[in-house]
């Protein structure tokens, strides 16, 4: 088809000169059937790659365990991390031009305008998220950002310092990211990363490619302001890349010991349990016997993952036991009698406390005493009740909340499994947080249930109990 020139006359017929008439629309039309082409063309590279080498987990979407995403205080005093943040120091390779120049800002405006008449165009594709997230990986694993892409061993001592990343793809492993995104860079950094993005705009622009350059552009304001919840597609796909190795390091980590040791550490509870860590296995060079400790101790980042699974374990199982109050668990009420009146001496102690704190000035919340009171007296009950025997009986009705939750449609296999770690484990090792919210929760109930509440409250009737022969 021969070029139409913009002052001739429009070939619809309408008359009027091509340049007022349609021009506009065939522009668009012709730079959307590039960008259709050129979508074509990423999406069969991306097919021929290595899913293992480019392809990070894909993020977005809810939660499995629909728990809130707590906030994590990076330990930034933690030793082995950089001095220079080791975003810092990427950034000043990948773009050591740093601060923006005035030809630079005319180009990115210029870009700007050129790109405001497809902003329907990309605000169609948020509305998709997952459209929207692959649009994002694709643009960000071209070769252009690969400098920018961080490793697992730049990342490493920064996990040990903020925690191992969760293992369920959604919105807490974006908020994770954030969190890290926030110790790999300096404040400074944050205009310099984000001129870095825009100064690809014009590139993008010329190229016919206007939704890959709003990306761009929204990516950067994300950095310059970041949202209360998620985080720049640019960080994420930066980031994912570390994790995706780390956590690729530690499944093969994992694969090993089942292959030396006979031992599934997604399975078995490793961390204070000797007779596990005891195992032994032929050294690789052929020397001494090699046990499970000594591997671990060679491998600090599997240890750490070990713990970390630990923790988020036993967090399941408390919000299992909150959320579910299976009876079967909690203590019986000729185990709970006995202590009815040392609740009661506790609650007396705590309130007086709480009264000469306030004639100091302190102002506290008039229910801490209470409180105070039942945590104190749950720690002691914990520590006597649930002992040998008794403790056994515990973790075989754990086993069978699991096979009823199962059945009726609500598996939690964290969560059980997290309430039998806490359960096992030596108790010179136990993490008692579980086990002591166990007898919190059963002393609650016993003095909700057996007493109505009285003007004065749970104070009131545990002073009944005691009170009673």
């Amino acid at each position: 088809m021969a070029k139409i020139g913009r002052n001739e006359p429009c070939p619809c017929g309408s008359g009027r000169k091509y340049k007022h008439c349609c021009l506009e629309a065939d522009q668009a039309a012709a730079a959307a059937e590039r960008e259709a082409e050129r979508d074509a063309e990423r999406d069969a590279e991306a097919a021929s790659l290595s899913s293992s080498e480019f392809d990070p987990p894909l993020f977005g979407g809810e939660d499995v365990d629909g728990e809130d995403r707590p906030f994590r205080c990076p330990d930034l005093s933690a030793e082995g991390l950089p001095a220079v943040p080791v975003g810092s120091a990427k950034l000043a390779r990948a773009f050591p031009s740093g601060a923006d120049t005035v030809d630079q800002q005319k180009a990115i405006a210029r870009a700007s305008d050129q790109m405001e008449p497809y902003r329907k165009a990309f605000e169609s594709l948020c509305d998709d998220t997952r459209a929207a997230a692959a649009r994002a990986r694709d643009l960000f694993s071209e070769p252009r950002f690969a400098a920018m892409r961080f490793t697992a061993d730049e990342l490493a001592p920064y996990i040990k310092a903020i925690g191992c990343p969760p293992e369920v793809v959604g919105d807490r492993l974006v908020g994770y990211i954030a969190d890290l995104a926030g110790v790999l860079f300096t404040e400074e950094d944050e205009s310099n990363l984000a001129f870095y993005l825009q100064s690809q705009m014009p590139e993008m622009v010329a190229a016919g490619r206007y939704v890959d350059a709003h990306l761009l552009d929204e990516s950067a304001m994300l950095i310059l302001e970041p949202p209360e919840e998620g985080c720049s597609p640019f960080l994420i796909q930066m980031v994912g890349y570390g994790l995706h190795e780390w956590s690729s390091a530690r499944a093969a980590e994992r694969a090993e010991v089942r292959g030396r040791f006979g031992i599934d550490l997604d399975a078995e509870w490793v961390i204070g349990n000797d007779a596990v860590l005891e195992a032994s296995a032929v050294s690789a060079d052929g020397g001494a016997p090699l046990t499970l400790r000594d591997y671990l101790a060679s491998h600090p980042q599997l240890e750490h993952w070990l713990e970390a699974r630990v923790d988020d374990a036993i967090k399941a199982a408390m919000a299992m036991l909150k959320r579910e109050e299976p009876e079967s668990l909690f203590l019986r009420d000729e185990e709970i009698v006995p202590w009815r009146s040392v609740l009661a001496d506790r609650i007396i102690e705590e309130n007086e406390l709480a009264m000469v704190r306030k004639r100091r000035g302190y102002s506290g919340d008039t229910l801490e005493p209470l409180l105070d009171a039942f945590a104190e007296v749950s720690g002691e009950m914990a520590e006597e009740i649930l002992v040998g025997e008794r403790l056994e009986e515990l973790r075989r009705a754990i086993a069978a909340l699991g096979c009823e939750l199962e059945a009726a449609g609500r598996p939690d296999a964290l969560g059980i499994r997290g309430a039998l770690i806490a359960t096992s484990v030596p108790s010179a090792e136990r993490d008692s947080q579980f086990l002591d919210l166990l007898c919190f929760l059963s002393l609650h109930r016993y003095v909700m249930r057996d007493r109505s509440p009285a003007p004065d409250g749970v104070a009131r009737t545990s002073r009944d109990h005691a009170a009673e022969p």
